[in-house]
């Protein structure tokens, strides 16, 4: 007996939910609230159902017009992530430093896994700031106190999209002493010493939990109720910090240190898999994905890809697995990347010592990704005072601001006045325009502004995509939702 499959070519992580959601439902049960909105938002994202607006080019020669549906903007969606974390690559790129750079990998033990799923803000956030202090603790050690910049992210999620807590951090190869005079750089060769930054982090982690139990904040379920005596768990803890729990240390490119922002980035406004991976959904539900086995490499050293098949409503429940809590933040930067008043102080005495220029054009990687935006001005030249619009229409003015390059997002200074921003060598404003961004509300009620902002035709090129006709969303909730 064979099994039809659909002839579509593209999947995405809606499609899963939209075909496999009820057996999911009958499977599983309901899920949390939190769970729930989540699901809701994949599953009907892009759909009719968040509204729908036509948008023709106003060009009466022309007769480009098409259908574009409302996203639903949710930070765990894939579909909706994409454009997010090209900007946030954009963004973060211009913070780097003319200095080697280093990729580590700091993994959490399995043993723990019972706890993460009872206490997920408390040990993922264990896991990012711990990571964090380590790296940082280790330094101070080594490189006569010297202050790291590093950029810390989380993710929950192994290759088969089961729960597999780590961190990853992008670290600069050396440091900036206190009083921001001396550069003190690392081994070219070997970073720090990575045994010793596994044992400070294994160390900060269980502090945090041998805290937080003292301190009556730690849950358990029934598969880790065994767990809860004072004895049993401090004999857990002592068990888990004689572990090896894994470390991984790549030094990057030093000719592309963008390379690992952009491994960053491709989850930075998602979670589990994205899009891209999946390969096929059965007509019976089951869903083909790729993953990288990284236990057995090809003659390269690369990892080998390779498929798994899971039934849909398996797939839901892994990906519904790895929903972060309510306001946590699974980006983070520490050091001199820090988000403060100093950020721009610091980085500019860093380019200094480390005698470098200033990065004159945006990496062609980069380029490469910017979204394609008629209308908008061109990203082709940095200078230390503005983005300098050059050239052909490349990508969105979201990305041309006023900013030094390497400053904060927010204004130096105390003044509360938002830094104004220079479009296409026009006049100063306040809050430049957004082109072709998709934007919606949690309203049915659909207008111009809302729907889509102008932008030149594509295949004129002369004339402007405006919406022509709107069609509210119904957003009706789906079988299993709490509120249904």
């Amino acid at each position: 007996m064979t099994t039809e499959t659909s002839t579509k070519t593209k999947f995405t992580v809606g499609d899963v939910f939209r075909q496999s959601w009820n057996d999911y439902i009958d499977i599983y049960g309901v899920p949390t609230s939190r769970r729930a909105k989540v699901a809701h938002a994949v599953r009907t994202c892009r759909t009719p159902e968040r509204g729908a607006y036509t948008v023709a080019c106003d060009n009466p020669h022309c007769d480009q017009q098409h259908v574009a549906y409302g996203s639903c903007n949710n930070r765990h969606c894939p579909t909706c992530g994409g454009k997010r974390s090209r900007e946030w690559l954009r963004d973060n790129s211009r913070d780097l430093l003319p200095a080697t750079y280093w990729h580590v990998v700091l993994k959490l033990s399995h043993d723990l896994n019972g706890l993460v799923r009872c206490n997920p803000s408390l040990v993922y956030s264990a896991i990012v700031k711990g990571g964090a202090e380590a790296l940082q603790a280790v330094a101070s050690r080594e490189l006569d106190g010297a202050e790291l910049g590093t950029i810390a992210m989380l993710h929950t999620w192994g290759n088969s999209m089961c729960l597999h807590p780590h961190g990853h951090f992008h670290v600069t190869g050396g440091g900036l002493s206190r009083d921001t005079k001396r550069w003190h750089s690392t081994d070219p060769d070997s970073f720090l010493d990575m045994e010793a930054v596994g044992r400070e982090f294994r160390k900060v982690v269980l502090r945090q939990l041998r805290n937080a139990y003292r301190k009556g904040k730690l849950w358990f379920d029934a598969k880790t109720e065994h767990l809860n005596h004072k004895e049993t768990f401090e004999a857990f803890l002592k068990e888990q910090a004689e572990k090896d729990w894994g470390v991984y240390c790549r030094k990057v490119d030093s000719h592309h240190p963008e390379h690992v922002l952009q491994y960053l980035s491709r989850h930075s406004h998602s979670v589990g898999i994205t899009n891209d991976r999946i390969v096929l959904i059965a007509d019976d539900g089951r869903v083909l994905f790729s993953y990288n086995d990284y236990e057995n490499l090809d003659e390269h050293g690369h990892a080998t890809v390779k498929y798994m098949h899971l039934s849909g409503e398996e797939f839901i429940h892994r990906f519904l697995s790895h929903i972060l809590p309510a306001g946590f933040h699974k980006i983070r930067f520490y050091g001199i990347l820090a988000s403060n008043r100093n950020k721009a102080a610091k980085l500019a005495a860093a380019r200094a010592l480390l005698q470098g220029e200033m990065y004159s054009t945006v990496p062609a990687a980069l380029q490469a990704q910017a979204d394609y935006c008629p209308g908008a001005v061109g990203l082709t030249a940095l200078t230390g005072s503005a983005v300098v619009d050059t050239e052909a229409p490349t990508v969105c003015p979201s990305a041309v601001l006023a900013h030094p390059v390497g400053a904060g997002r927010k204004e130096q200074g105390t003044g509360s006045a938002p830094i104004p921003h220079t479009v296409g060598g026009g006049p100063a404003i306040e809050d430049p325009p957004v082109y072709g961004r998709r934007r919606t509300t949690r309203s049915t009620k659909y207008t111009e502004s809302q729907a889509w902002e102008p932008q030149t035709c594509r295949k004129c090129g002369k004339g402007t995509m405006r919406v022509v006709g709107v069609t509210p969303g119904t957003h009706p909730p789906p079988r299993g939702m709490p509120w249904s």
